[in-house]
């Protein structure tokens, strides 16, 4: 799955970074991109600290839900996400990878209530 990410003002963060250095590029990645239980979510966490990558953004969107990124530019030219979401949010997300699947290459922007028509 891709996700476009445009800044969209002038304030330093985890989003404008890349846009800085690079104009346009490659964000981040999540690698084998799943649902996560809390405790599979800490172990990538201890997992990516312990390879020495630093984590520069994180957030909490509900219950079960934490997101967050890790610094991985130096290494492999982008972040790393980290996501650990509900089941209903994971069926947005599924949501999104099928209408890539069924894509027929026409209107590439659409919206999320394209989705759910």
């Amino acid at each position: 799955m891709f996700e476009f990410v445009q800044p969209t003002n002038d304030e330093k963060s985890v989003w404008q970074e890349i846009a800085l250095v690079k104009d346009e590029a490659l964000h981040h990645i999540y690698p084998n991109m799943r649902p996560l239980t809390e405790s599979e979510y800490d172990e990538k966490i201890a997992g990516y600290e312990n390879a020495g990558l630093k984590m520069v953004w994180s957030s909490i969107a509900a219950p079960n839900s934490r997101n967050c990124m890790f610094d991985a530019i130096d290494r492999i030219g982008c972040f790393i996400e980290v996501l650990q979401i509900g089941e209903m949010d994971w069926g947005f997300m599924n949501a999104i990878y099928q209408a890539h699947l069924s894509w027929d290459g026409r209107k590439p922007h659409r919206s999320a209530a394209d989705l759910f028509g």
